[in-house]
């Protein structure tokens, strides 16, 4: 079974004893005999918090925006990375719409032990976690590609699936990081019809996603910036 380092993520060899990333000496410490309900409940969070995410995006009309004017691009930040979104995307009540396309970036508040759950969950695990969310708003929903990836440092593993809504071709970009930050994890959706080449920029806005350790550009109270 492969490791990972629980101070930065990233991917070590087996058995050793310090990172080679970092310099954190590794914890062998067995997980609890209950961690396998542990698992259930903590995955079953995550596909719930998922669900609701991603038909939260669905739920905003694109047709709201169709007067939108380009203007400087702007800069978002969770979970301590900043994004830069293109002028065209206008926020709007947590999402960034153009005037076909939809992004939503979110981070997810912690959970106890969901972090070691994590780092043990295997790729099937996160893909079959988000399976079952992108079914909940795309029929006939057809997975594209599962690509393991990097943002701003950290690991990520990246989706494309196509499918029906409204009666219409569409494409959804969602995006799995492993925010060693918060030692949990940050969403990122980018929903847009089949027709047009916009998913190209949801790429470009996670290509040059920068680790800044800015706080969140929300007052989100499940972030570990928000300040009350």
């Amino acid at each position: 079974m492969s490791i990972y380092c629980r101070n930065c993520g990233n991917e070590l060899p087996d058995e050793s004893n310090y990172c080679n990333y970092c310099g954190a000496q590794i914890d062998y410490t067995k997980p609890k005999e209950s961690s396998n309900a542990g698992f259930v409940i903590i995955i079953g969070f995550a596909i719930i918090f998922i669900i609701v995410f991603i038909v939260f995006v669905a739920s905003d009309n694109s047709d709201n925006y169709i007067s939108h004017e380009t203007s400087s691009p702007s800069n978002y930040s969770v979970g301590g990375i900043t994004f830069e979104i293109p002028g065209k995307y206008i926020y709007n009540d947590g999402t960034f719409s153009s005037n076909y396309s939809i992004l939503h970036i979110e981070s997810q508040e912690k959970v106890d032990g969901f972090w070691e759950v994590y780092l043990l969950a295997s790729n099937k695990d996160i893909d079959d976690i988000a399976d079952n969310a992108v079914n909940q708003i795309l029929s006939d929903g057809y997975r594209e590609s599962a690509l393991d990836s990097n943002v701003a440092g950290q690991k990520s593993r990246i989706y494309t699936y196509s499918g029906i809504k409204n009666d219409e071709k569409y494409l959804l970009s969602l995006e799995i990081i492993m925010d060693t930050n918060i030692e949990g994890f940050i969403m990122a959706a980018f929903l847009t019809p089949e027709d047009n080449s916009e998913l190209d920029d949801y790429y470009s806005i996670s290509e040059n996603a920068e680790f800044t350790g800015a706080a969140d550009s929300i007052n989100n109270p499940n972030s570990e910036f928000y300040m009350q």
